[in-house]
């Protein structure tokens, strides 16, 4: 990076260390927003990074993308396994019977989502329908973390046109679903299923020295970074699961050498990512450290506003 910046002219330099640190804080800014004003929040902070980044992008100031893009895509590739470290896999067998048969509906809803988007695109004549069929499953299947890993193993560095137009047109189907289920679709099940009262105990037990799951209703916030431990210790584990992903990445990239000779594509280093990421949760130690998740939402929210 340090090469790359010495190479540019000085006002260049300037412009691109301001826009490093641009991305690198805005976020923060966009968090506190769409905490306090109801309309940013119901537009959501990625779409909002996505927007304010494609704003900027076209505003001519003599940044070096290349780098902004480069980082961008660093930050995204060590978020995967920091949020993949969180994951409890084996607390699936806890669930009930019905949560099960809606998680399988879920997949199949995915998939139905899946195959219509190919045909859609392709009748619209879009390139690319095959990588957009495929980031549809990883969107609804994973959220925004699996889309963008998809996108990546698929097309590269030239995904990023791509995933910004998936996030913005996800963006305007999800307003109309949360419209549909604010005013049509409630009562709509109400008349079917009924008005059940939910159990009190929302908590499950998943592992015999007393840690507890709660259900998606009752999960914690993508961006609460407030439940993050302070002290000493907590954050010397933080770290040290940040250097984690970090390894994690470096063997992605030495794969990807490895195996292309070059680092054009980027197949190796997210199919690494994700699979040590997976491996990792299964660590007990690694998987209830607090605050990988949070600060791997955020590295998303940088990479949307990549520039």
């Amino acid at each position: 990076m340090y090469l790359l910046l010495a190479a540019s002219s000085p006002w260049q330099t300037v412009c691109t260390v301001l826009a490093l640190i641009f991305m690198l804080a805005m976020p923060a800014f966009i968090l506190w927003s769409v905490k306090k004003v109801k309309f940013l929040g119901f537009i959501g902070a990625i779409a909002l990074c996505y927007l304010l980044g494609l704003i900027v992008s076209v505003i001519p100031i003599p940044y070096d993308r290349g780098l902004t893009e480069t980082v961008s895509s660093v930050f995204v590739a060590i978020a995967i396994p920091l949020i993949l470290f969180t994951f409890d896999i084996g607390s699936v067998r806890y669930l009930a019977k019905s949560t099960v048969i809606s998680f399988v509906l879920v997949i199949f809803s995915a998939m139905a989502v899946s195959v219509a988007s190919f045909f859609a695109a392709n009748a619209a004549g879009l390139g690319n329908a095959n990588v957009l069929s495929g980031m549809t499953t990883g969107l609804y299947t994973g959220g925004t973390p699996n889309m963008i890993a998809i996108a990546k193993a698929l097309m590269g560095n030239d995904s990023s046109d791509l995933i910004a137009a998936a996030q913005i047109s996800d963006f305007f189907v999800g307003g109309v679903y949360f419209l549909l289920i604010l005013t049509v679709i409630k009562p709509l099940y109400k008349r079917f299923l009924g008005d059940k009262k939910p159990h009190n105990d929302r908590r499950q037990p998943l592992e015999s020295d007393g840690a507890y799951m709660q259900d998606v209703s009752g999960a914690a916030e993508e961006y609460d970074f407030a439940s993050i431990p302070r002290d000493k210790k907590s954050i010397a584990k933080l770290l040290a699961v940040i250097l984690l992903a970090v390894a994690c990445l470096g063997s992605g990239v030495g794969l990807e050498i490895l195996i292309n000779g070059d680092m054009q594509g980027s197949l190796y280093i997210i199919l690494t990512v994700s699979i040590l990421g997976i491996a990792f949760s299964f660590v007990k130690p690694i998987r209830r450290v607090k605050g990988p998740y949070q600060i791997g939402q955020y590295m998303v929210l940088v990479f949307s506003l990549g520039l």
